[in-house]
């Protein structure tokens, strides 16, 4: 679910710094992304949340343990370096109960409110971002399997749905969130700390 997440922020990043200067080229919608989420954090009444956290954070951020880039400045998710990037889906340092509050937004019942009714997206733009907008072909999931998983699998899967930025389980089997669920499971599938 990256490359979706990069998406939808590199198009609300554009559509952010074409509203906030009409007629200036885009240097870079993700740049404007960072502003504007932080706008939207500001919005969710959100302290302790930062996709760029300050390095006064260092200490109370999680660590990710076996990365295969241990020691090294750029060794991902820890590393000042990697903090530093923004990156629109791996770059959300929070604590739970405001994880769940940007979560909840997109809840069906929410409408892309806040559960205080506090309006952050339009319902249909909240509706529209979780439900399935495209999909990959049908066809063997030998085919390409580093195109359809976040992470090698020994079982890729045959179809990868997409939402806008986020994963959508839909008919998928073995899906990380359990074959239990509703298809119209949502989720990103990955953490950084």
């Amino acid at each position: 679910s990256n490359c979706g997440i990069l998406m939808a922020a590199e198009v609300a990043g554009r559509v952010l710094a074409n509203h906030d200067s009409p007629g200036e080229p885009v240097t870079s919608g993700v740049e404007a992304f960072h502003n504007g989420f932080a706008h939207l954090l500001h919005d969710l009444e959100s302290v302790s949340s930062s996709i760029l956290p300050p390095e006064a954070w260092s200490g109370r951020i999680a660590t990710v343990v076996d990365t295969g880039q241990e020691g090294t400045t750029w060794e991902a998710a820890n590393s000042a370096y990697y903090r530093s990037l923004g990156i629109p889906w791996g770059g959300l340092f929070t604590t739970p109960r405001e994880l769940l509050t940007f979560l909840a937004i997109f809840r069906s019942s929410q409408g892309g409110a806040t559960s205080s009714g506090r309006r952050i997206l339009s319902a249909a733009g909240a509706r529209e971002m979780v439900t399935v907008q495209a999909s990959g072909p049908d066809f063997d999931a030998v085919v390409a399997p580093e195109l359809r998983d976040s992470a090698a699998s020994a079982s890729p899967r045959s179809a990868v749905p997409w939402g806008i930025g986020w994963d959508v389980k839909a008919g998928k089997r073995a899906h990380p969130t359990g074959d239990l669920n509703s298809p119209a499971t949502w989720s990103h599938t990955g953490a950084t700390g």
